[in-house]
């Protein structure tokens, strides 16, 4: 850490946190533009180390050398948590991507966000009481004060995604890049009322909202959009197919593309090779098909 805090070109530093033996100053390092905190699944670290890491960057945040950080990723945390300490003029922060954390966008966390271009939230938590399974009246008088508290403090620091989008659009933050694993209408309604996205990361496992998704939010792109990664689990109808190839053929700037298609119908592959020629002959190159067998 004396090393680090001493090297003034130190713009970017990526941690991984699943093997670390003690807590990182990140607040001694002050000429940081990027911090990238990574963790391997299968590995945590000490509680008291992940948590004490994170009480530094809170730090690191709070002080006036932050205002340089443009790009923030993080696990296992929340906006609240990183934020908890900031009492200066908002961050400008523009590049944030969060995984397995807790988000809820208030009078403390959006003002961080307003200049916000790219979001990456994967695999994020929602309020215990809030998830479908444990929506059982029985649990709210058998709790106990522990559960009670606890509850309280993910009510502070996290909300469900439908919200999210829901309060990130009444905002007024239009994002450039988009990756998420969840699909729920807050999102749908979000990429519909704006337009100006240049790239979008879909990994969905279900197929309910994809009819909603080929119509207005992503119509809504079609002028911008140059990246479109959907990322199918299953046969389904976000798969590429007759029901959506017209809502693809419309994306005029489109330079990559990644979508998976269904094996049901060779039709549909007929028409997804007649999409790719004819996207070839504009000469955008950039197509990769996955095929469910």
């Amino acid at each position: 850490m004396d090393f680090l805090a001493s090297c003034p070109s130190l713009h970017v530093l990526e941690v991984e946190l699943s093997h670390l033996r003690v807590a990182v100053a990140l607040d001694r390092v002050q000429g940081l533009r990027e911090i990238s905190l990574t963790e391997n699944y299968r590995f945590h670290p000490a509680g008291h180390i992940l948590v004490q890491t994170y009480d530094n960057l809170a730090k690191l945040l709070a002080l006036r050398a932050a205002s340089q950080i443009k790009k923030l990723s993080v696990v296992r945390t929340s906006l609240h948590k990183i934020f908890e300490l900031h009492t200066l003029e908002p961050l400008g922060l523009e590049d944030l991507r969060m995984s397995q954390s807790f988000i809820k966008l208030d009078p403390l966390t959006i003002p961080h966000l307003r200049n916000l271009t790219c979001l990456h939230l994967l695999n994020m938590k929602t309020p215990s009481h809030l998830r479908k399974e444990n929506l059982n009246a029985s649990e709210d008088t058998s709790s106990t004060g522990s559960e009670q508290l606890e509850r309280a403090e993910e009510d502070r620091i996290g909300s469900n995604m439908n919200d999210f989008w829901m309060v990130l659009h009444g905002a007024g933050v239009c994002l450039k890049e988009i990756h998420v694993d969840s699909i729920n209408d807050g999102l749908l309604v979000y990429l519909s009322g704006y337009t100006g996205l240049t790239k979008l990361v879909v990994n969905s496992d279900s197929s309910p909202s994809a009819n909603l998704f080929f119509a207005e939010p992503l119509a809504s792109h079609v002028e911008t959009l140059e990246e479109l990664h959907v990322l199918a689990g299953f046969e389904d109808l976000w798969c590429f197919g007759k029901h959506n190839v017209l809502a693809f053929s419309r994306l005029k700037g489109l330079k990559v593309l990644s979508v998976c298609v269904s094996e049901v119908d060779l039709s549909i592959h007929q028409s997804f090779i007649k999409f790719c020629e004819t996207r070839t002959a504009r000469n955008r190159p950039g197509i990769v098909v996955s095929s469910h067998e």
